[in-house]
């Protein structure tokens, strides 16, 4: 499978290995397993999306994603990506606009990215600078 799920601390955060190529199928199946992990859990769930193994992916895929409940899920913490190519740094970029939240950070490795996750236990804050009066 493209997109690996496995505990890096167990029940708090999931890290999420991307390998290879990623097609809209891959994700609407990571989507899937991910939200029964957040159905069920009892508390936020963070996620570390290590993209040190990936290659590429298809638009669909990412909007899949984006468009999938996960985003919005009350369950769904923050996400701390690493080894992202600039082109897709750009495109994260643009998605914690559109969702008007810092929902997506970068981290230079995953004990990095781990230590600001356990340390920031709370949902992805909303962005002043991309929401309306009334949300900040």
């Amino acid at each position: 499978m493209p997109i690996e799920l496995t505990w890096l601390v167990p029940e708090k955060i999931l890290l999420s290995r991307w390998i290879g190529e990623i097609s809209p199928d891959d994700m609407r199946v990571a989507v899937e397993e991910l939200l029964i992990i957040l159905d069920s859990a009892s508390e936020l769930i963070h996620s570390v999306i290590d993209l040190g193994d990936f290659h590429k992916t298809h638009a669909d895929a990412i909007r899949v994603y984006v468009e999938s409940p996960v985003r919005a899920h009350p369950n769904r913490g923050q996400i701390g990506v690493i080894d992202a190519p600039g082109d897709l740094q750009s495109l994260l970029d643009q998605i914690n606009r559109a969702w008007q939240r810092r929902m997506l950070r970068y981290f230079d490795s995953r004990a990095e990215a781990r230590d600001f996750l356990l340390a920031h236990d709370h949902p992805p804050p909303l962005d002043p600078a991309h929401c309306s009066r009334a949300e900040r």
